[in-house]
Order: structure tokens, then sequence, then C-alpha cells
């Protein structure tokens, strides 16, 4: 086909775009199991020769740009990455594309730019629904893939997300909306920002409805699912991704995307790597729904690191291997200012990720083939109950993610559920769903979930997880070791008094749970999960024991953790009366048939 008529076809396949209702969809890839190791940012090797071998030779094998400006490289530069065995992960920020190559008529469109609330408009965002600026998006993506040739190079793109492109209170949206079925031409359009509802609608109707809309199908997600359908039809092997995962939950950031990408801070206060697997958990959600595979891993720098952010060795090795356990097919890093080898402290932290992806590779691979265990309970993270309880997102997710640390202690694998989920009868696989945090809900959700107990099934709301710690806020005045971790006000939590007051919590939930449970732990510092290979069930145990360090303010963080410990757990299994004792080393995984 003529590439001039290909670029053609790619642009009429993206304006199949109204409301959500796509034209012809590219298959996404399939691919055998293997685990991708992609350096983020990389382009702060400054793409040297040296630099280059080194990722290779520690098990990387993506390098993914992350300038704005790079968009698709030379057929050259492509060429040159692939020599060192490596693969390049382009980075197409959409509104950049478009202000650097519309043309100044294209650029006046009616509602290109985003209209505000109150009427003014903003030009640093544009409303994603307007069919120029796709059309202009898709048109120039295609030129510049076919530009390329059949380089193999290039091995995915990300597209932007982390903006999220605001609402935009026109006419467009509104249209586009009610032809969606989300609202009716009455209707305002609810003044929504960053997980903060300003107005209701006047006429007392459920504006959840709409921003559940808009966060599937609105914002960034319009044109990025689009213009991976694009990418795929010019060049057929390429995978596609977006930012890290955003904080709305809903499905619609990573939909048709081949690569589900996140990378997690556990640097900072309480310094838990747990956090790896609540991320993880949350893009299984979304990978239910929407397929693809999951890359994730912990921001770089380890103990050794004279990063400010770096966290302490072990705790960084475990991450791995908790993301790994709980179903991450492939590790992202990102955070160093400059990729260097030549600090033998940074040389700590490639060590580190070279030891884990060989061990991983080598001696269990059949993790990579894993599957969740099916399970009987469920976490629901609820869009509605973040508008409609007034808490922006930071508080929301704060408290989601303390709880499912916890649960994770407690030993529970857990599904996480959003709204659409519980809409879509999703309740009805399980036995039993958690409601943390929760103050109000939508009528529709709220309905779902009556049904659901009335059927029989468990609903257990959970107060508010939000204990206190801060590395900004935590000084010695403001630290007790006799604190109560129950109620810690006004002191603040140190990372060995958040384990306790997570141990706590961890107590609790299972004893709402216990009887439903096969498989039990009985030690809170290790991690455990269910999952299945080709038809056999595995325990899947990931150290979580260590050691508490003293005052240091020489990182820029304050009580630190050292470093992971050897621990033994006894692990029953009730429908065969039998335990197991496993010993695990310090940051260690392990896989036990059952």
């Amino acid at each position: 086909m003529h590439q001039q008529w290909k670029t053609v076809v790619a642009v009429s396949l993206l304006l199949g775009c109204v409301w959500g209702v796509f034209g012809k969809e590219v298959a996404q890839a399939q691919t055998a199991p293997t685990h991708n190791m992609q350096l983020w940012d990389a382009q702060k090797t400054d793409w040297t020769d040296g630099n280059l071998k080194n990722l290779k030779n520690s098990g990387f094998s993506v390098v993914q740009n992350g300038y704005n400006a790079s968009l698709i490289p030379s057929r050259s530069f492509l060429d040159k990455i692939s020599s060192y065995g490596l693969s390049y992960g382009a980075y197409v920020d959409t509104r950049y594309l478009f202000r650097s190559k519309a043309t100044s008529t294209e650029k006046s469109v009616a509602n290109l730019y985003v209209k505000n609330p109150d009427g003014s408009t903003n030009t640093n965002e544009f409303n994603t629904f307007n069919r120029t600026y796709q059309s202009v998006v898709a048109r120039e993506l295609s030129k510049l893939l076919n530009g390329i040739g059949s380089s193999k190079g290039l091995y995915k793109i990300m597209f932007n997300s982390e903006h999220g492109s605001p609402i935009s209170y026109d006419s467009l949206t509104k249209s586009i909306a009610v032809s969606g079925g989300v609202m009716t031409s009455t209707q305002g359009i609810p003044v929504y920002a960053r997980g903060v509802l300003t107005t209701m609608p006047s006429n007392g109707t459920d504006p959840c409805r709409f921003l559940r809309w808009f966060d599937n199908w609105g914002g960034d997600i319009a044109v990025n699912t689009l213009a991976a359908n694009s990418a795929r039809y010019i060049y057929p092997s390429v995978k596609t991704t977006t930012d890290p995962l955003s904080d709305d939950y809903g499905h619609g950031q990573y939909r048709k995307q081949d690569i589900l990408q996140d990378w997690v801070r556990i640097h900072s206060a309480p310094r838990d790597p747990l956090s790896i697997a609540y991320r993880t958990e949350r893009l299984k959600s979304d990978k239910k729904l929407t397929g693809g595979e999951i890359w994730i891993g912990p921001q770089l720098g380890t103990a050794t690191s004279t990063a400010s952010y770096a966290a302490p060795a072990d705790a960084f090795e475990e991450a791995l291997w908790l993301s790994t356990a709980f179903g991450a097919r492939g590790s992202t890093f990102w955070g160093y200012n400059a990729i260097r080898w030549s600090n033998s402290a940074d040389l700590d932290t490639w060590s580190r990720i070279k030891k884990y992806h060989t061990s991983l590779v080598t001696n269990t691979p059949l993790l990579l083939s894993a599957t969740d265990t099916p399970r009987v309970v469920a976490v629901l993270l609820s869009k509605s109950n973040q508008v409609l309880s007034g808490h922006a997102y930071y508080e929301t997710d704060n408290n989601y993610e303390n709880f499912f640390r916890a649960l994770l202690t407690a030993h529970v694998p857990a599904d996480v559920l959003y709204d659409e989920d519980v809409l879509n009868g999703a309740l009805g696989k399980y036995k039993a769903v958690f409601l943390p945090g929760f103050g109000k809900i939508s009528a529709d959700v709220q309905a779902k979930i009556t049904s659901f107990q009335n059927a029989g099934g468990r609903v257990i709301v959970w107060p508010k997880c939000a204990p206190l710690y801060s590395d900004a806020q935590i000084t010695a005045g403001k630290t007790s070791s006799t604190a109560n971790i129950q109620n810690s006000y006004p002191y603040y939590l140190l990372p060995d008094q958040y384990r306790k007051w997570r141990q706590w919590q961890a107590s609790l939930m299972y004893a709402k749970v216990s009887d439903l449970l096969n498989v039990r732990c009985d030690n809170p510092n290790v991690i455990m999960n269910l999952v299945t290979v080709n038809g056999t069930k595995y325990i899947v145990l990931v150290n979580d024991t260590r050691t508490y360090g003293t005052w240091c303010t020489a990182r820029g963080y304050k009580w630190m953790e050292d470093a992971g410990l050897a621990a033994t757990c006894n692990v029953t299994i009730v429908n065969q009366s039998r335990t197991i004792q496993v010993s695990l080393p310090a940051a260690g995984m392990k896989m036990i048939q059952y």
C-alpha cells in the first residue's frame, strides 16, 4: 500500500471516534511470556555507547525516551539502539505534536482549546474531542512512522496522559456527552478538577455518571486510544502505552494499550514496598477489562546511592519481587537525574536489578506464566466515594493504599474493583467485598452493593485508613517511641510504628474473612499471593522482614528502614489439613506448589 494512502487510512481509522464508538480496531500483539526491563527517561544516558552497553549487560531490554519533543527518532538512531541488543520506546506528547505540526488554520478551529468553567480559554490544553485535533495527531504520527521504514529498533510508543486533559466546558463536550447518554441537554457539566467537585448539578442528578464517562473516554484517552490504533496500522509490530497510572479510579487510561506501565516511590514515608503490590493490583483491574501487559518498578536508587530519594537496597529488591508475584510481566525504572556507572554507589542499584532479573528468568520462569487463582474477596476503590464524599484525589488514594497494604499483610488475596465493574455485575464473582473509607457513593453503585448483600454477599465497610506519617513533617519533636499506634496524634508514626499499625489493621481485616480463606500464613512479615500455572496451583511468598535504622538526615529523609532479614513462616492449606514450613532469604521470594 502506498505510504501516503496508509496515512489517509490511519487518519480515517482514528476519526471513527465520536463519544467512544470505535471503527476498526487493530489487534494487539500477542507474545510468549517474557520479562522486559525498561529504563524510563533513557535520554538521561545521553545515548553514549558505554551507557547503552552497560544497560544491556545489566539486563535491560528497552530504553524509553521521556523527552516530549523527541517524537519518533531517525532510522539511523533506531539502528544504533538495536545494535546494542536494545529496543527503543518513543514518547509522543500529542499536545506537542499538534502545536509543532498543525497549520495556523487548524489551530484556529472553534472548540479546540479547553474552556474553563468560567468561560475563559485555557490555551495550554486542547479539547481532545475536537476532530481537527484528532486528525492532525493521526496524520502527523502516521508520517513519522512512515519515515522510519521497516526499522526493527522501535518497540513501543508512550502517549501522554499525565496531564489528563481537563474537562472542556463547551458545547462540543456537552453534545458528545448527550450523544453518549450520560447527561441530558438540560443538565450542566459538573465542575470538577483533580478529585474535587466544586458544583453539583442544579437538578440534583448524580454527577458521577458524567465523570465516570469522561474518565473512560475523554481527556487524553479520547485521542490516545485512537492514536494507538493508528500507530499499529502503520507499524504493526509496535506496542503502545501511556504515562503512569492516574488516580481516576476508572479503566479508561489503558484502553486498548498493549502495556500498562507505572513506577512507584518506595523511598518516601512510610517507605513501604507493599505500595508496588497495591499499584500492580490496580493495573490488573485495568488488564482484566482492557488487556495488555503490566510493567512496573520502584523508583531508581538504593541506600548506597547518593540520591536523596534512594530506598534501602533490600526494600528496593523486595519491591521487584512483589511486583512480579502479583502479576507484573515487565519492570520499568525511573528516577536518576543522570544515568551513569562511574559512581560506585550507583553500581549497587544496577547489581540489584541484574540479580533480580537473572534469578527470575533462570530460577523461577514459571512465575511469568502465572495467573491469580480465582479470588473470593474484592475491594471497591470507588470514584463516587471520592467525588461525593468531598475528598481530593490524594486523600482518597492515601486511604485506599494504606488499606490495601494492611490487607496484603493479612494474607487476603483480593481483586480491585472500580464503580463500573460493580455496575457491570462483577460482585457476583465474590463472597465478600471491602469498602475502605466509604462516605457517600452514587445511588446506582449502592443499588448493586445492596443487591449483592441481599443475595448473601458479605459487605465490609472499613474506617478511613489515614495514620499520620510524612517525611516533611517528621522532626524529633513530632515523634514518640511510645506513641499509640491506633491513634498517634499529635505524633507522626516512624516506619517501625507504621508497620505495627499495618499489622494491627491486618488482624482486624483477617477476622472478617478468615472463614473464606483456604490458604493461611502465620507471619505478617511475609506477603502471600496464590497463583496458577497450567492448572497447577502455587503459593508465592515474598519476605517483607527488616530492621529499622536510626535518625538520619544526610540523604534528605529522617528515620529509615535499614536491611532485610531472613524469615520463616508456616503456610496451612485448610482443605488438605497440611502445613508447610518455608524459609526465605532477606528480600527473597519462593514459589511453593500445593
